[in-house]
């Protein structure tokens, strides 16, 4: 329920007249105050008015418990000092989760972010210093500035979206969140080379420009998957536990660095390697491949399967002397018997030759990045190609319970119910349709 639902509660009942006292989330947006303006910026009169609104609400709101707030509205720099306290509030309310969106419109791209650099609003960590419980950091179409003597140690989930990033600034950043786990970058405009360091578990990049190079060396990093439309150089530096990693590039000179080049700069404990690309790069192969002598797991997700051979895919199979799974999906590909249940075969696959002990290492976590919310922050844009994919032979080998779910035939679950089952017609439709059923009617014997 919104604040403005919670609200209009008081008219129908006295009852209600505290109801929005008890919201765990919060969500403020130009909307509230009748402003439907869809452009990047709004009037400053508007900015100014929703800040100062804003301010009293969360000033009134403090002492009662808050998980998430939500602000997205347009700020120009000149109003800093008003949302210096409306920051100030925020780190007094407690919340854990905190989206600041500075758009009033859609993310922008990273071309448009660095051609409209000086438009940014800047937003300084420093304004969350005093935020002790604020565990995930939302941001939006602004530019991060970090202090080197800051430190955000409450800090576990930084997900920015249409952010520009200078030189620097990003390892500034993770050097104040010295317990942050999850990094998630998209659409941001990026320096030249970054460099990855502190005790981060699991990274993902999409979509941003300008990156050319980036040198890992997260000691702790587990999962690390990137989407870039231009070719990025990788460097494992110092990564010991980097098991799971999810790549898609552009461009015909794709598989022959991924398999080559990459593959040589790979740590050797890495176990699944899930590869994104066209069909016409497969052509594209080098004929000489680099071992990959832990990897279990290798799947091929294919954005287009027309013209598609799967021969031109059996060179890899030399350089896995210990692959146990293979899988070569499009982005397509769905049963149309069990088209609204779309379950990622990826994290779902057992493989026959494993001892079920060792199958838990080869689910690829790297699909399960997950934040709480993800899917309101323009996260369907971003889809993974792992999670909207079907697996060809479910349809075939398993069969549906009447709670909906899906049993495999050999499960020793009880079979579909006859009225859920198609019918099959009766004994009148030879009277009515000229034809017989196909059930034949038992023998009668005497008594």
């Amino acid at each position: 329920m919104t604040i403005k639902g919670a609200v209009k509660t008081y008219i129908l009942s006295t009852r209600w007249t505290y109801l929005v006292a008890s919201m765990l989330t919060l969500q403020f947006s130009l909307n509230m105050f009748g402003v439907n303006y869809l452009g990047p910026t709004c009037q400053p009169y508007h900015q100014k008015k929703f800040l100062e609104v804003v301010n009293q609400f969360l000033q009134l709101y403090l002492g009662r418990k808050v998980v998430e707030l939500e602000i997205h509205t347009s700020i120009q720099r000149k109003f800093s000092s008003e949302f210096g306290q409306l920051m100030h509030s925020v780190s007094k309310l407690g919340d854990e989760r905190l989206h600041l969106n500075f758009s009033c419109g859609k993310i922008p791209t990273s071309k448009y972010i660095n051609l409209h650099r000086n438009t940014f609003f800047e937003f300084y960590l420093e304004l969350l210093s005093q935020a002790f419980s604020l565990k995930s950091l939302f941001l939006s179409v602004c530019v991060v500035q970090a202090s080197v003597t800051l430190r955000l140690n409450s800090f576990k989930t930084l997900f920015l979206t249409g952010v520009l990033l200078e030189t620097g600034q990003l390892e500034g950043i993770l050097s104040s969140c010295l317990n942050l786990n999850q990094l998630i970058i998209k659409y941001c405009n990026l320096p030249h080379k970054l460099c990855i360091s502190g005790i981060v578990t699991s990274i993902l990049f999409a979509d941003c420009g300008g990156l050319e190079e980036i040198d890992l060396q997260a000691t702790k990093l587990h999962e690390f998957e990137c989407f870039f439309n231009n070719r990025v150089r990788f460097y494992f530096s110092s990564i010991p536990v980097l098991e799971h990693v999810k790549i898609s590039l552009r461009g015909d000179a794709t598989m022959p660095y991924i398999f080559g080049e990459f593959a040589a700069n790979l740590p050797a404990q890495v176990k699944s390697l899930i590869v994104t690309a066209w069909n016409t790069q497969v052509t594209h192969f080098p004929t000489e491949m680099q071992i990959f002598r832990n990897l279990r797991m290798l799947v091929f997700l294919f954005e287009s399967t027309y013209n598609f051979d799967i021969v031109k895919v059996s060179p890899v199979l030399d350089a896995y002397p210990v692959l146990q799974s293979l899988h070569i999906l499009g982005s397509r590909m769905m049963v149309e018997d069990n088209s609204d249940e779309l379950a990622s075969p990826v994290t779902s696959v057992k493989n026959n030759f494993m001892d079920e002990g060792n199958t838990d290492e080869l689910v690829s976590p790297v699909t399960s990045v997950k934040n709480d919310s993800m899917a309101e922050d323009n996260i369907d844009e971003l889809v993974s190609p792992v999670t909207s994919v079907k697996n060809e032979s479910a349809g075939s080998n398993t069969r549906r319970q009447s709670t909906g779910k899906l049993n495999a035939p050999d499960s020793g679950q009880d079979v579909i119910p006859h009225y859920l089952r198609a019918s099959t017609g009766s004994c009148h439709d030879f009277c009515k349709y000229g034809r017989k059923h196909s059930s034949e009617a038992k023998p009668c014997h005497p008594l």
